[in-house]
């Protein structure tokens, strides 16, 4: 696997379930590598060698922004509460598996704004509009 590319993704929504088959194809094709390399498949440990090598490589970012999806577009397709859980537990594995140059979470101000509200107002709006939230 090579440092120098990274791949970068503005999916949003489906994104947990892109970013998951993003990582099992890289380490795939670092299996396949070493299938071609060796003229075998791996034993057990060495498997788990390059699938820690290649988390701990792989680059990119995909935004998973949630708050630009509730408040900036209205669209969201997990509730706010599940697909932050799911952020959470995103970021966990990340930290878990030493994943450090990939960003699973790229905030979009942009979409925010542009629906009238800045980040302090929005969540300022929502507590009031929601108080339960």
């Amino acid at each position: 696997m090579s440092s120098f590319h990274s791949v970068s993704m503005t999916i949003n929504g489906p994104a947990p379930i892109i970013l998951a088959m993003f990582m099992n194809t890289a380490i795939h094709q670092q299996v396949e590598k070493f299938v071609g390399k060796n003229g075998r498949q791996p034993r057990q440990e060495e498997y788990e060698s390059i699938k820690a090598y290649t988390l701990q490589t792989v680059r990119g970012t995909v935004q998973a922004d949630i708050l630009k999806e509730d408040q900036g577009q209205n669209t969201c397709i997990f509730s706010t509460e599940f697909a932050l859980k799911m952020m959470g537990d995103i970021q966990q594995y990340f930290i878990d598996q030493k994943v450090r140059n990939y960003y699973s979470v790229s905030i979009s101000g942009y979409h925010i704004a542009e629906a009238g509200a800045n980040p302090i107002s929005t969540f300022d709006g929502r507590r009031k509009a929601n108080p339960d939230r």
